[in-house]
């Protein structure tokens, strides 16, 4: 710990590189005085350099925590040695036993989690009440956090292939699917299982143009039923809402 501050003037006599005759030169510098932050030494001395046995970490926020010992047997009795501390979450009270070097400020992980998350909200997840944390920036618990990757990668996808169905026409997303025009998306599966992932079948559509297209699972299974070729019926059924009871 730093006492004080003090500017000094040193003179030097020294010879004149040609002449050879003696003159005085001044320099200025600081000279700290500080305090051994060994609690069983608190000796005070003036360290001959910036660095004399010093310790320069930083707290979580970024703040340098520097300390500095008179000699390296006061730095390391000083490290080794641990102190009592109170739990740093409002309303724990709780003690616990830390060194110094581990900048630890609460008693448990439990803790840690819950003064993290005081700030933040719950799950966006219809049904889930998970607490996340206030720096979460897609809204979702660690459980859910695919829901939200896979949303975004469909909407994209489906609005690359047109959003709506290639055959019919049909534009409702609960009634379409992605199918592979050539007919080989088992083999993609056979390569990787990874395959039929949203977000695979992405890069695959950008890596393949015309690969890919939507069709509505009406014009999907007659495809398949039609050896692979999709089915244009000469007459087309409009559908209706059946009477609700």
């Amino acid at each position: 710990m730093i006492i004080s501050l003090e500017e000094t003037t040193t003179v030097h006599t020294i010879k004149h590189w040609k002449t050879g005759k003696p003159f005085a030169s001044s320099r200025k510098r600081l000279k700290y005085i500080v305090e051994c932050d060994n609690p069983k030494c608190k000796k005070r001395f003036s360290p001959k350099r910036a660095g004399t046995y010093h310790s320069r970490r930083k707290l979580k926020d970024g703040t340098p925590m520097t300390k500095h010992y008179c000699t390296k047997k006061c730095q390391h009795k000083s490290m080794m040695r641990g102190e009592n501390k109170v739990c740093a979450k409002p309303g724990c009270k709780e003690k616990f036993y830390a060194y110094p070097s581990a900048n630890n400020q609460y008693c448990n992980n439990a803790c840690y989690r819950s003064a993290l998350f005081l700030m933040g909200s719950t799950c966006k997840h219809s049904g889930c009440n998970e607490p996340i944390s206030k720096d979460n920036k897609n809204g979702y618990c660690s459980k859910h956090r695919g829901v939200a990757d896979y949303k975004k990668h469909k909407a994209i996808l489906y609005a690359e292939l047109g959003d709506k169905c290639v055959n019919c026409g049909e534009r409702d997303l609960l009634f379409l699917t992605i199918d592979h025009v050539n007919n080989d998306g088992g083999k993609y599966r056979k390569q990787s299982m990874a395959h039929y992932k949203i977000h695979r079948l992405l890069k695959h559509h950008r890596q393949n143009p015309g690969a890919l297209q939507l069709l509505c699972m009406n014009c999907n299974h007659a495809k398949m039923r039609n050896g692979g070729e999709l089915y244009r019926p000469t007459s087309w059924t409009r559908r209706k809402s059946a009477p609700v009871e």
